[in-house]
């Protein structure tokens, strides 16, 4: 296959010129970005553009260490609109910025690719580089407001999942991905999520690179005191991704019981030397094994009506799994499961499997009102004073982080689960744990 250059190249010293041409464009739209943009020059730099000569058609395309371009091309945009390529250029790198090109995994690869550059063009709208300005912008508007009306943050993740929803609800494939051509400003094809077609197979180290650029851009950007979506967009993917899974374990604390060792301790020694002596054994019980043992867990839901009854089932139950999954917990097992909203709507007590399956099958969601999360603390403290809980591990609170916290720090740990899609997530006090939830709880 020949690239643009190759079908449009009439002569060695015309290409040269248009190499030398296409250069200077690209030199011109790098340095307008530096100037416009400051937060955005370590990612820029990470990049080295540079025209392909390989045997791909390849236009714009880049794949995390190398933009390549085709000179031709890059000249025939650049005289449609002098603007094209500072545009196409901020387009590309806001791509790696968010990571678009190492998360596809066993995604609708069509829709993934229109997912993340409607999220990159809507990060261009928002910039408001005038360098960057092209009028297929004014194209764009329609589609970015009608999801932002839809979507509390237009992220390519929650892009992808509102489109995927809707063809499962019969939208036409076709229809949504005619929306390509008016978002599309460069090619996918060298992603490292392809690594088929990929020039480099370092995709394990260009992650850590791109990761620590996105971390730093958003402590400048934070620094600065501007908070608009890029701001915000860094934000959820820089949050920390540790599965619920990998912090429950954490947060159960263990205890030790220590008892026994039937096996290593010979009880007729023992038996034989209060025989002969009396009371005074010849060996002493002190072979022991240690058991570990997770205390007893409150689980709290917000029951305030932000949060759904499936979305809570899937909590509670994900929760007793990982709780019941760890090899560690003793088959005394206390847990207590408490519906509130501003007050305490209901406390139960489950001790078995038995127990937990006949209420998660007959589980009502109470409450609906306000939210209040002191009730819950003061619930649980006059249960550890009347002895009703001995050996806590800790509270976990599922909610959107939306109500009236304690003043105080509570004796025992305390974990906010917040199930929440808006753009700044909410703060806990900083005696708690905050753990923002995964749509799939893993």
């Amino acid at each position: 296959m020949r690239t643009y250059s190759e079908e449009h190249e009439d002569s060695s010293d015309s290409y040269t010129r248009a190499l030398e041409l296409a250069s200077r464009v690209i030199e011109l739209s790098r340095d307008s970005l530096f100037v416009k943009l400051h937060y955005m020059q370590r990612a820029i730099s990470n990049i080295e553009i540079r025209p392909y000569t390989g045997m791909e058609n390849i236009l714009f395309a880049c794949d995390g260490r190398i933009l390549y371009y085709d000179p031709l091309y890059v000249l025939a945009r650049y005289k449609d609109n002098i603007n094209n390529i500072t545009h196409a250029l901020l387009h590309s790198v806001l791509h790696f910025v968010f990571h678009h090109g190492f998360t596809a995994g066993d995604m609708d690869t069509d829709l993934w690719d229109l997912s993340c550059d409607i999220a990159a063009e809507n990060i261009i709208r928002e910039l408001g580089c005038s360098s960057a300005d092209i009028p297929e912008q004014t194209l764009q508007n329609p589609v970015i407001a009608d999801l932002s009306e839809k979507l509390p943050l237009l992220n390519a993740e929650n892009i992808y999942r509102h489109m995927n929803n809707a063809l499962t609800q019969g939208e036409d494939r076709e229809g949504i991905l005619r929306l390509r051509n008016l978002f599309r400003m460069d090619q996918h094809s060298l992603w490292p999520d392809r690594a088929e077609k990929g020039i480099y197979d370092d995709s394990v180290e260009m992650m850590r690179i791109w990761q620590d650029t996105s971390r730093r851009m958003q402590t400048e950007l934070e620094t600065t005191g501007e908070k608009g979506v890029l701001s915000a967009s860094l934000g959820r993917i820089n949050r920390s991704r540790q599965s619920y899974a990998a912090f429950l374990r954490r947060f159960g604390n263990h205890g030790e019981i220590m008892r026994l060792s039937e096996d290593e301790f010979d009880n007729n020694y023992y038996s034989y030397g209060l025989e002969l002596y009396g009371n005074i054994p010849l060996i002493e019980n002190l072979e022991y094994r240690e058991d570990k043992h997770i205390r007893e867990f409150a689980v709290a839901i917000d029951t305030s009506g932000s949060v759904q009854g499936e979305t809570v089932r899937k909590f509670v139950q994900r929760t007793y799994d990982l709780i019941k999954s760890q090899e560690t917990f003793d088959t005394r097992m206390k847990l207590h499961i408490i519906q509130c909203d501003d007050r305490i709507r209901e406390d139960v007590l489950i001790g078995s499997d038995e127990e937990f399956e006949r209420y998660i099958q007959n589980m009502k969601i109470l409450g609906l009102g306000e939210t209040d999360f002191r009730p819950v603390f003061a619930h649980i403290d006059r249960m550890l004073e009347e002895h009703r809980l001995t050996n806590l591990a800790g509270l976990l609170y599922f909610t959107d982080g939306k109500g009236i916290f304690p003043a105080r720090k509570p004796t025992y740990d305390t974990a906010f689960i917040i199930h929440s899609d808006e753009v700044y997530p909410p703060e806990v006090p900083p005696w708690a744990m905050r753990v923002m939830l995964e749509e799939d709880m893993q």
